[in-house]
This record gives structure tokens, C-alpha cells and sequence, in this order.
């Protein structure tokens, strides 16, 4: 199948269960990243059958492939619990795309909360609520320090408390929504106000959703998540980088300025990476356009498989990226963007007709405690001049 090929050749090898029995084994035992099911063909299986596999499943990704692009099947997939449809035929860049938004998903299952409420014994229940539930939680007790907090650790949410001394808590949304940076992240206000006309009052001003206390700890839980998943979905198609899906270059460097600040007061090294695909002109002559881009998108998945949810991934255009690894030491990104360098060098690639390999070069530069931005990515642009004239393939340390 070519997108099993495509999916081996991008460092995710498919396996093909033959029988129901070897596949609900494997799923019970935790070897399934993603399923990918013929929905025609399952529809057709016994009902005992589709009902032992739905309950397997639990939180693997399911895509269900399908010939029939009616509503009616769409309806009866979502409702078994798929969360992709694609229609065939189907390209493997729809494949890609799609089982790399599931995986995706499941790895940013652990998105950072932050409370602020100054009750301390209030914001320590909802913490260990949410983090039995495999989220993270940072709480703020002291309203004042909320942007402190924010620009300290940027969250993925805040639950914010309504009545707190010294600001309340749609005061603070206000000061928040007039940060940019700071725009996109989701607040839900978790309030013994029960009044509809104080709480619609508060959303006014930037809230996403009002809870009340006491409120059951699966209900908070599920709040959480759904906001999480909604708004990282809206966030990566604001601000990625449509070929790749990583931060566009503007966005990085935003993301870049904030990270270095945070670097600065904490004392904590980053290093950023600029790297090039090798000899892209001669990719493009030799092999064609389409085949470039398959490079450039098996390039930016090899570097989301290996680096951390917390390292900033940016495509800076015509194979082009950045990478920015906070809380890193110079040897430790080294070595890891090394490992990404052989894994990469050493994987095929195709144009349909011709098997080929590439490389990347790469330059490396740690912040200085008086950096700025400019200044850091110049010198990780030397360093990558440097790597390029040494005969590529290779990572270069700046100095």
C-alpha cells in the first residue's frame, strides 16, 4: 500500500493485523499508536465484533477510510468514535495529516492549568483534581502575580477565582485580553457566583465558560479538555505554517522573544537551532516540487517525534526551520539534534519513480545572559553558514 510505504518512510512503520483477535490483543496491550480501518468493511462485521473492538479502543485513535462520502456513514463513524474520516482514494499526504493530528492530540493530553484563587486549600483540590485526570497544574494565590505567573510559564488555560483581595478576577481577564501574547489562552471562571447576571457580566469581559463551585470533579475535567482541544486546535491553524504545521516564522520569533525573556530571569539556558535542508535546489531540479515538500513535511515530523512539547518548532519557509529547546544545555541539544540528523540523513525518500536520501545542516547558538533575539538568531545563522561551507550534513556549535 503506498501510504504504508509513505508511513515507514516518515519513521512511523504500519503494522496490518490480519484477524480481530491479534488486533484486540494488541490493543489491550498498549502496541496500537492509531488504528486505521476500512469503515465498509467493519460495518459489515458482527456486532459482538464491532462491540469488543469499541471497547479495546478506550483512548486509541481510531480513522476510519471509507468509499462512501455520505453523511449517514459519516454519522454512524463519529458515533462509533472515530475521530478522522478520509475518504478514498486517498493520498498519502491525507493520511499523514490526518493520523498526525490524532497522535498529535494524545500527546498534549498533559496541557499546563493554571489556578488563581487565593484560596490556597480551593486551588490545591482543583490541582490535584486535574492532575489525577494526567493534566499540569501551576497555582497562583496571590492575584497580583498573575502576569508574573503568565510570563513566567506561559499556561494552555486558566481557571480563574471571581472575588480575590486586591483584584477580582474579571479585572484581571481585562488585563489579560490586553496582552497579545496572551489572547488565545482559554479562561474559565470557577466561582461560587451563582447570580446569571454577574456571571454574563464577567464573560463579558473574556471568560470562556463559567463554573460553578462546588463543581464534580469530572465535570471540571471534562470543561478543561474540551476547551484545551478547541483552542489548541484554533491556535495551530492561526498561527501555523500551512506545509508543515509548525509556528510560521513570525510566530516563532514572537514565541522566541518570550522564551529568552523567561531564560534571562531564570537563569535557565536555551539554545536555538537554525537548520537547512541540504542541496534544495537540486531536490527540486532533480526530483520535483511535490517531492520537496513530502521531504520538508518528513523533516518537520521527525523533529515533533523527537524533541519535547515544551521545545518551540518553527518552518521558516523553502525547508527552512528553528528550533528553540528552553531549560537545555548546549551538549544536550547538540546531541539530540544530532540524533535527528542521522535518523533523517538515513531515511528514504521518493518522488514515485526514484528512491533518494537528504541531509540537513544545522547551527547552534546558547543564550548569553545580555542576548536579544536578533543578536541569537544571527549567531545561530553564522553557525549555519559555517556547517553549510563545511561541508554540510553536520551541526556546528556557535561561538
Amino acid at each position: 500500500m503506498e501510504a504504508g510505504h509513505s508511513l515507514t518512510a516518515h519513521g512511523q512503520p504500519p503494522e496490518s493485523l490480519g484477524t480481530l483477535t491479534d488486533l484486540l490483543v494488541a490493543l489491550r496491550g498498549g502496541k496500537v499508536s492509531a488504528l486505521l480501518a476500512d469503515w465498509d468493511l467493519l460495518q459489515r462485521q458482527p456486532a459482538e465484533d464491532r462491540q469488543a473492538l469499541a471497547a479495546a479502543l478506550g483512548a486509541t485513535p481510531l480513522v476510519c477510510l471509507s468509499r462512501d462520502d455520505g453523511l449517514v456513514s459519516r454519522l454512524a463513524a463519529a458515533r462509533y468514535g472515530s475521530r478522522g474520516y478520509l475518504r478514498l482514494p486517498l493520498s498519502r499526504e491525507r493520511l499523514l495529516a490526518a493520523l498526525e493530528c490524532c497522535l498529535n492530540g494524545q500527546a498534549e493530553e498533559d496541557g499546563l492549568v493554571l489556578i488563581v484563587d487565593d484560596s490556597a486549600s480551593s486551588a490545591s483540590f482543583h490541582a490535584r483534581v486535574l492532575e489525577q485526570a494526567g493534566l499540569r497544574a501551576q497555582v497562583i494565590t496571590d492575584p497580583l502575580r498573575v502576569l508574573e505567573g503568565l510570563r513566567e510559564l506561559p499556561p494552555d488555560l486558566i481557571l480563574m477565582d471571581v472575588y480575590m483581595p486586591g483584584a477580582s478576577g474579571d479585572e484581571l481577564v481585562r488585563v489579560i485580553r490586553q496582552e497579545e501574547s496572551f489572547v488565545h489562552i482559554p479562561i474559565l471562571y470557577l466561582s461560587v457566583e451563582s447570580d446569571p447576571v454577574r456571571q454574563r457580566q464577567a464573560m463579558a469581559l473574556g471568560g470562556d465558560e463559567f463554573l460553578c463551585k462546588p463543581i464534580p470533579p469530572e465535570l471540571l475535567v471534562s470543561a478543561v479538555r474540551t476547551h484545551l482541544s478547541r483552542a489548541r486546535s484554533l491556535r495551530r491553524r492561526m498561527t501555523s505554517d500551512s506545509l508543515t504545521g509548525l509556528l510560521g516564522r513570525a510566530h516563532f520569533n514572537d514565541r522566541l522573544g518570550l522564551e529568552l525573556a523567561r531564560a534571562r530571569r531564570t537563569g535557565r539556558p536555551l539554545n536555538l537551532v537554525l537548520l537547512d535542508i541540504d542541496h534544495r535546489r537540486r531536490i527540486r531540479d532533480m526530483h520535483g516540487q511535490a517531492a520537496f515538500e513530502r521531504v520538508v513535511r518528513g523533516l518537520a515530523r521527525q523533529l515533533r517525534q523527537r524533541l519535547r512539547g515544551t521545545d518551540l518548532l518553527g518552518h521558516r519557509g523553502e525547508g527552512s526551520f528553528a528550533v528553540a529547546m528552553p531549560d537545555t544545555t548546549r551538549e544536550q541539544a547538540l546531541r539530540v539534534m544530532n540524533e535527528v540528523r542521522e535518523v533523517f540523513s538515513s531515511l528514504p525518500q521518493s518522488d514515485g519513480e526514484r528512491v533518494f536520501q537528504c541531509s540537513f545542516s544545522a547551527g547552534l547558538a546558547e543564550s548569553a545572559a545580555e542576548a536579544d533575539r536578533d543578536s541569537l538568531l544571527e549567531q545561530a545563522g553564522q553557525a549555519l553558514r559555517e556547517a553549510k561551507q563545511g561541508g554540510r550534513n553536520r551541526v556546528v556549535l556557535g561561538s
